[in-house]
Order: C-alpha cells, then sequence, then structure tokens
C-alpha cells in the first residue's frame, strides 16, 4: 500500500532552507532540495510531486533548463510505469502542466504540454468518477483544450466516470475485502494521528480493474494515446534545447 505520512520535519526544513538560498547560492538550494528528497524516498514509495517539481525550477534557474526537463521526464515516466490507478492521469497532467509553465518562464513555446496537461486532468477527473459532475454544474475548466478532449473522447470518458460512481458503494465490505486479500495493486490510503483509511475510490477502480475487461482496456487506450503524444512532446523539446 502507499502511504500518505506526516511530513517528515526535516524535509520540511530542508525544503526551507533551499528557497532561503535560493538567490544567494542556487547551488546549495539544490542540494537541500535532493536531500529532502532522498529522505523522502527512503521513507515513501509514493512520488512527492512538490519536490519534484521544485528541484526542476531550481535547476532551470542554474541554467540548466534540459536537466530541468529531463527531471520531469523521469518522473512521468515513473508514473506512466508506476501501479497507482485512481490518480494517475492527475499525477501525469501535473508533471506535464509545469513543463508547460517552465516553458513560459524560459519564453519558450510550451503549448503542447499545456494541451495535453489540461485534457489529462479531464481523464484524471473520470478516474475519480467526478468528471460528469462537474460538467453538469459548469464547475469545470474554461480551458479550450480540456472542452475539446471531452467532445471527442466524451464516450470513453464517461463510461469510466459513470462506472466508478455507479459501483463505488454497490459492493458491500466483503466483497471488497475479498477482493484486497487477492490483489497485489497498490491502492492510495490516508493516514490519520490513530486510523488507516482506505479511499473507497482508489478500491473501487482497482476492483474493476482487475474484474472488467472493457473498463480496463478503455482507460488503457485513452492513457496509451496520452504517453505517445507526451513521449514525442518531450523529444523535440530536448532536441530543440541541445540544438540551441
Amino acid at each position: 500500500m502507499i502511504v500518505l505520512e506526516k511530513p517528515n520535519p526535516e524535509i520540511s526544513r530542508l525544503l526551507k532552507a533551499a528557497t532561503a538560498a535560493k538567490k544567494t547560492d542556487i547551488d546549495i538550494a539544490i542540494k537541500y532540495i535532493i536531500e529532502a528528497l532522498e529522505i523522502h524516498k527512503s521513507e515513501n514509495t509514493c512520488i512527492d510531486i512538490p519536490i519534484i517539481k521544485k528541484l526542476a525550477d531550481y535547476e532551470r534557474l542554474r541554467g540548466n533548463f534540459i536537466k530541468s526537463v529531463k527531471i520531469l521526464q523521469s518522473t512521468y515516466r515513473q508514473i506512466v510505469e508506476g501501479e497507482e490507478l485512481v490518480m494517475k492521469a492527475t499525477y501525469m497532467s501535473l508533471i506535464v502542466s509545469y513543463v508547460a509553465t517552465l516553458c513560459r518562464k524560459e519564453k519558450r513555446d510550451g503549448s503542447a504540454f499545456e494541451t495535453l496537461g489540461s485534457q489529462l486532468w479531464a481523464l484524471g477527473l473520470a478516474s475519480q468518477g467526478r468528471l460528469k459532475n462537474l460538467i453538469e454544474n459548469n464547475s469545470f475548466s474554461d480551458s479550450e483544450d480540456f472542452l475539446t478532449f471531452i467532445t471527442e473522447e466524451e464516450k470513453k470518458l464517461f463510461f469510466i466516470d459513470t462506472l466508478i460512481k455507479e459501483n463505488l458503494w454497490k459492493y458491500d465490505d466483503e466483497i471488497i475485502t475479498g477482493h484486497l486479500l487477492k490483489t497485489d495493486h497498490l491502492l492510495k490510503t490516508r493516514m490519520t494521528d490513530e486510523t488507516l483509511i482506505i479511499d473507497s475510490t482508489a478500491i473501487m477502480m482497482d476492483f474493476l480493474w482487475t474484474t472488467n475487461t472493457k473498463f480496463q482496456s478503455t482507460y488503457t487506450e485513452l492513457e496509451k494515446q496520452f504517453v505517445s503524444r507526451i513521449d514525442v512532446a518531450f523529444t523535440i523539446l530536448c532536441k530543440a534545447i541541445k540544438n540551441e
């Protein structure tokens, strides 16, 4: 299981020190971030996206934009190849969208990443059973890319979204417990002071993934489309930077 524990105070201290050293000694600042990241990795199986984004931005500030992009590309690959299901597209969106953010800071064209990030967000919402409700209540992004993707892939997205919502409370504890005992898939969890709470949406997506072939094939088809386009976008960006 992936357990989200309370932040290690040493990580917080190192990140604050990195921020303080940002303008005076960028090398030391990056050293602090890397140390924080290593501590996180030694204690967790999940990826700390905020630390990764901070490291990528500081490498950019140091004048090493290609390394900044490579850090984000490597993290994106880790997410794609990982076993996280319910938040996978959302995590991919956060990384891809941040590439676009850094491109803007460098006055480069990051429109491909901006488009992909926005569209991945739609898949992420569907994976949580939240997309249709947001659209019906007009509580969604006004991004043209977001809306275009929903229109083009409406059938697949709403199939995923509806299946998650309709089945979320359908199965009783006995069935879910049996599934948890049989599967090796990682499930996102949340830790309180005394109780370990299992995310019901994560359990349901994992359950559907292993028991519903249409659900698995529909999600996989959409994800593969993104992976192919994102790989191309990274290749083009890295080539452009190296050729300067």
